[in-house]
């Protein structure tokens, strides 16, 4: 039963926020008339479910407790890099074959278990092995799995485990990926089996050049050293090539790929049994070359090589039509388009046009269709289309109006739409794509009328350079004609978007928290922001802390003029590129914002990795004075209003060194900067307890300053 929500600061700390309780890591059976997916019964703990399409009817598989406390370090990594928030099973992955028998292989705290889908019986214990995947050959008789150091196959029928390759050198992994791979390029795989099961292609990642970076834990009984491999803008990569090992005989294969020390491998799959079709990115970031690799002969031939300035965004996806073209996306026009690129290299557009093809999910062979989300009706939302590939056109659809996130049925006749808008809270509701059929998998009644939530205004300005920018203010009820307080909450860095036509944007309850106070709250996608072409986000290139706050000062001009808003009282408030933004704001604005909190700010570039930083902003000996202005502790003697900074010391991607020497710097100009250290989180806090001392920190001293 849905009803008003008090916004007091424990609803802010509380998880899931209301009207975000959705099917995580939906999958659908090979035989389309079932749907695996993970849901919060109690709070945000995770249990395992299966919805039978046919009968409409769920049934829980595992009930889960939660593993705070019990995760291993490689599980919460990888949930640092995948965002993940929720407690209890931690993800599970759905092997089926011809003869509908059907393997579960479920993650618990990084701990795997083999289980029958169907009764759900345990196959095989894992939990002792240090696996941190596992995949299946396609008679599920053999798997495959890594833990890191060692590839080997998992032999089902008589139980034994065998070793692929293996590394002695504690510096050289197989079958994962890198951390700039899997944090900046979103390729979280290190090996893929190929579609007869015999070959398996794999990563080896040598990472012996690498500055080891150590975090000291001093939140346990025991103190002790976390050692990650990090790799700071400027300095080298990790050095990784990619082999094929054949199952039967543990022979390696090495595709020798002419690149420049601290290229990037981007993406890899099998095009057919015996072609491997493999995408790589020069540390520039932009040349982008599709090779064609055969193991068997030792063949490697560059399909086509795509150079566009000032960096190339790499695709959400690649598939492989017929073992001969390339299905995937480019941004040759300026905005991300559908696109096959052909046996001979050349390019055939299916999509056009100001809009931006913003994930590929599959390809229908027997309707020669391709599945695509797009921004077609506007760049505030997120639908679902076909793409017929012989004469292309797109169809939409998904109907209401919002944001859609998809999972399609590998039989091409129900997806999962799992969708929402400012005005309700997501929704999972089960479709045949003829339209003819739905049914609701996930209830969430929770609209803003019931929840009586401020619903953001929408608000569009014309930044100096001409282009539209969308952003949204969240208004308090009015006692008086007296002038209000306003307060941003802003990202601004590329590859994010804050104003669009979701639920996100009415239940952040952190700003319904300050307009319940009497604060009017402000977001701007600035210039650089993703979803509005590569135009549009180069505005970035190699000056960060420029036009993105130029684009912030004129927003709160906008509402100041427009809403009522005293411009003597604005403050500012982010998180990761947020918490950049915030200082600069405080550093570089200090005549418009007067109170600013930065979480887990990123204060010199020099000390982020590679992969991100040097996409926009070049290395830092060819690029001294963007780096220079970016170095926040540079500027910290301009500040003049008030500031806090929060940050977790265990933090492995923006290191607490930032916020250190931020600190450091103000002492040397005197400059007062309160600070909120939470002992135990990583770049993403979590739990009740830390995320309530977020919200009352940051709360209280907007409120009270403003």
């Amino acid at each position: 039963m849905t009803g008003k929500i008090e916004v007091d600061l424990d609803a802010v700390a509380q998880r899931p926020l209301p009207g975000t309780r959705i099917a995580v890591s939906a999958k659908f059976s090979v035989s389309g008339q079932h749907i695996y997916y993970l849901l919060a019964n109690t709070g945000s703990i995770l249990g395992l479910h299966r919805f039978a399409i046919d009968a409409e009817s769920d049934e829980v598989l595992l009930e889960a407790a939660d593993q705070v406390g019990k995760r291993t370090l490689d599980e919460e990594m990888r949930r640092e890099r995948l965002r993940i928030g929720w407690e209890g099973v931690a993800g599970f992955q759905l092997f089926e074959d011809s003869t509908d028998q059907a393997i579960l292989a479920i993650n618990q705290g990084g701990r795997f278990q083999l289980r029958d889908a169907w009764t759900m019986a345990l196959l095989a214990d894992l939990s002792d092995e240090g696996f941190v995947r596992v995949d299946a050959s396609f008679d599920l008789k053999l798997l495959i799995a890594t833990d890191g150091k060692t590839l080997s196959t998992i032999d089902l029928v008589n139980n034994k485990i065998k070793v692929l390759i293996s590394s002695e050198n504690p510096e050289i992994s197989y079958g994962v990926a890198e951390y700039v791979a899997q944090e900046e390029l979103d390729r979280l795989e290190g090996f893929w089996l190929s579609p007869d099961g015999r070959n398996v292609a794999f990563c080896e990642v040598d990472e012996s050049m690498v500055a080891r970076f150590p975090l000291l834990r001093t939140d346990r009984d025991q103190v002790s050293v976390e050692e990650h491999r990090y790799p700071f803008a400027g300095e080298p990569n990790a050095a990784v090539r990619l082999g094929v090992v054949e199952i039967d005989s543990t022979d390696v294969t090495w595709a020798a790929i002419p690149c420049e020390p601290g290229h990037y491998i981007c993406k890899v799959f099998w095009l057919d049994l015996s072609q491997i079709a493999i995408a790589t990115l020069n540390r520039g970031q932009d040349e982008l070359t599709w090779w064609i690799w055969e193991p068997g002969t030792g063949d490697l031939v560059v399909r086509c090589t795509r150079v566009q300035k000032p960096w190339i965004n790499l695709a959400s996806n690649a598939i492989a039509i017929d073992g001969a073209a390339i299905l995937t996306t480019d941004e040759e026009s300026g905005f991300a388009h559908l696109c096959t690129i052909n046996q001979d290299g050349t390019i055939t557009w299916l999509t056009w046009g100001e809009f931006a093809v913003t994930e590929l999910l599959a390809y229908d062979p027997t309707s020669d269709s391709a599945y695509v989300i797009a921004t077609l009706e506007s760049p505030l939302e997120r639908h679902l289309y076909r793409v017929t590939l012989a004469s292309p056109k797109m169809e939409r659809l998904t109907v209401e109006a919002g944001v859609h996130n998809v999972v399609l049925d590998p039989g091409f006749r129900y997806f999962l739409d799992q969708y929402s808008s400012r005005a309700h809270g997501v929704r999972s509701v089960c479709r045949s794509l003829d339209s003819s059929w739905s049914t609701t998998l996930v209830e969430s009644d929770e609209t803003a009328n019931s929840t009586r939530l401020v619903v953001p205004e929408i608000f569009t300005i014309t930044a100096v350079t001409g282009e539209t920018l969308y952003g949204a203010v969240y208004l308090p009820l009015r006692s008086g004609q007296a002038l209000l307080p306003g307060v941003v909450s802003v990202y601004g860095g590329p590859h994010a978007q804050m104003v669009t036509e979701s639920w996100s944007m009415t239940v952040d309850l952190q700003a319904q928290y300050l307009v319940a106070a009497g604060l009017v709250v402000v977001k701007l996608d600035n210039r650089g922001s993703t979803g509005r072409g590569r135009e549009f986000e180069s505005y970035l290139d190699r000056r960060f802390g420029t036009v993105e706050l130029e684009d912030q000062v004129q927003a709160v001009g906008h509402v100041i003029s427009e809403y009522g808003v005293d411009p003597d009282r604005i403050g500012i408030y982010g998180w990761s590129y947020g918490g950049f933004m915030a200082i600069a704001a405080m550093v570089f604005a200090p005549e418009v914002f007067r109170v600013g909190v930065a979480g887990a700010p990123v204060v010199d570039f020099k000390f982020y990795d590679t992969a991100y930083t040097e996409r926009y902003m070049g290395q830092p000996q060819d690029n001294p004075a963007g780096y220079l202005h970016a170095n926040l502790g540079a500027a910290i003697a301009s500040l003049r209003g008030k500031l806090m900074v929060i940050h977790g010391l265990i933090d492995e991607n923006v290191h607490f060194r930032h916020t250190a020497r931020l600190i450091e710097a103000g002492i040397a100009q005197r400059k007062e900067i309160e600070l909120v250290l939470l002992p135990e989180s990583r770049h993403a806090p979590r739990g009740y307890e830390t995320l309530l001392q977020i919200a009352k920190r940051r709360s209280d001293f907007l409120i009270s300053n403003l």
